[in-house]
């Protein structure tokens, strides 16, 4: 297994991102301009925001939402970004609002024969320490703690989003992951896994599941997370190879069942005094939520009475 090693994102296709712009075709008329909002999406979310973008408009016309990078001279009124942190607070001057989350799930190569076990019982916590942080477990039997692992670890960087979320959920910190550390893009980590037939990782299921069929992408098997972590996969644990069984028993539980990222929307509350930004927010808090679960995000937050208990 190799540790601490870093796969340049430049062996990979760069993805490139045209400017884009959403627009009625109309001439840009006073009330065009009046109806200009400019967001700045972190590079992961571009699916789910374009995704609010078009059916926003479809029932609002004559709205012109310009989604901007960071170079752009044009100042963002709202800003979409991911944070590994729960309950993130408003400041003074800006308002931040819970709009989607997405769990992090680990994913292997599909002819990785390591874990046929796993496959059949799920994985525990414990277990995803023993792999990711070399963290000793009681998980495996004495022979196989004496052989070297059958497995290549890839792991995003630590300082991301995703890598931080991930160890949190397991109590510890990122900068002690294990493994072949990915830069770049998180497409970057999965073609890794694609072309090794020994890879494990993990991922945002927004890129793990095709969102048409609602099934996992080609190519990769979704290691099923025990949840109530009992030693086998109950029933009500049997929905990692569809989208909409994951999104309806883990997405809108009381207490997070998976590592999870929060999508977050920002604004400075001056900004809310325009009756178009405050129509469009609101419009994602609650129409626009439908938009999560086709593109396979979870919703805000809503509560879910089935909730998985130890048995």
């Amino acid at each position: 297994m190799n540790t601490g090693n870093t796969i340049s994102a430049g062996i990979f296709k760069a993805a490139v991102i045209a400017a884009l712009i959403f627009t009625t075709g109309w001439p840009l008329s006073a009330r065009d301009q009046k109806n200009l909002i400019n967001i700045q999406v972190e590079k992961s979310l571009i699916p789910l925001a374009e995704g609010w973008i078009n059916n926003f408009i479809q029932s609002n016309p004559g709205f012109r939402i310009n989604l901007v990078d960071q170079n752009n001279s044009e100042t963002p009124v709202l800003r979409i970004f991911e944070s590994h942190v729960d309950n993130p607070e408003s400041g003074d001057k800006e308002v931040v609002y819970l709009v989607g989350q997405q769990a992090i799930l680990p994913v292997i190569n599909e002819q990785n024969p390591h874990f046929s076990r796993e496959l059949k019982r799920g994985i525990r916590q414990n277990q995803l320490k023993e792999i990711f942080f070399n963290e000793e477990s009681d998980w495996l039997f004495e022979e196989e703690k004496k052989k070297e692992p059958e497995y290549e670890i890839y792991t995003p960087v630590p300082h991301t989003s995703v890598a931080e979320a991930f160890a949190g959920f397991l109590n510890k910190p990122s900068s002690e992951l294990k493994g072949i550390f990915v830069s770049g893009d998180d497409s970057h980590i999965l073609s890794a896994i694609l072309q090794d037939p020994s890879g494990i990782t993990y991922s945002r299921m927004s890129l793990i599941y095709n969102p048409q069929t609602r099934e996992p992408i080609s190519g990769i098997k979704i290691l099923p997370v025990d949840l109530n972590n009992n030693g086998r996969l109950d029933k009500n644990e049997l929905i990692f190879d569809n989208l909409d069984q994951l999104i309806q028993i883990t997405g809108n539980s009381r207490n997070p069942l998976l590592p999870t990222l929060q999508i977050l929307l920002a604004t400075q509350k001056e900004n809310l005094t325009n009756p178009d930004i405050s129509h469009f927010i609101n419009w994602i808090l609650g129409e626009g939520q439908k938009t999560n679960t086709q593109l396979g995000y979870f919703k805000h937050g809503e509560i879910n009475p089935e909730e998985l208990t130890q048995k």
